[in-house]
């Protein structure tokens, strides 16, 4: 008689249970870093537009802002037609821009809420805000602040505090060539 190798029906189930069991409990774990890792994501995001908004500032050689929604979570990056000329941009650059201004106009107004010049618009992301946002300027109704750069590359400066339940992230500005540092903050940030 040949007896095969295997096993039992009792044995698998109990397998499964302990699996289980093992990731009920490995799972609070997991969604309570979400929240940093979304906050880091965030941070990391914001730093990138910076530095796309200074790029932009000087290949175009006119002035780019960052507006700030702090209710909303969100941020704007737009061209300030009014502040400086442009020179020289590449035409591959500006065939660019008007793609994305158009698509940007046939969105619906109230998705839009950008304004003439929009280039960007990002949101922070599920459980991610604004915790604290110091900078020297706001925009000319005076209701969201904001961030400029020049065509020099150079900045308004700001120092933004940005996080979730768990994590808070510090975007520092310099204002002299518009460099970027992120810095986390952990868990114990408020000051």
């Amino acid at each position: 008689m040949r007896t095969t190798r295997g096993f039992t029906l009792i044995e698998l189930l109990v397998v499964v249970a302990l699996i289980a069991i093992v990731s009920g409990l490995a799972m609070p774990i997991a969604y309570r870093n979400m929240s940093g890792f979304r906050a880091r994501a965030a941070a990391r995001e914001l730093a990138a537009t910076f530095r796309l908004a200074r790029d932009m500032a000087i290949a175009s050689r006119t002035q780019h802002s960052v507006h700030f929604d702090e209710e909303e979570g969100h941020y704007l990056l737009q061209r300030d037609e009014s502040k400086g000329r442009r020179l020289f941009v590449p035409e591959e650059e500006i065939e660019r821009l008007e793609r994305m201004e158009e698509r940007k106009k046939d969105r619906s107004d109230s998705e839009a809420g950008a304004g003439a010049g929009a280039i960007l618009e990002k949101e922070l992301g599920q459980g991610v805000g604004f915790l604290r946002i110091e900078v020297d300027r706001d925009d000319e109704e005076g209701d969201h602040p904001l961030v400029f750069f020049d065509p020099r590359g150079n900045s308004s400066g700001g120092d933004l505090v940005l996080g979730g339940e768990r994590a808070a992230w510090r975007v520092e500005l310099f204002r002299a060539g518009g460099r970027t540092t992120i810095t986390s903050l952990g868990e114990d940030w408020r000051e």
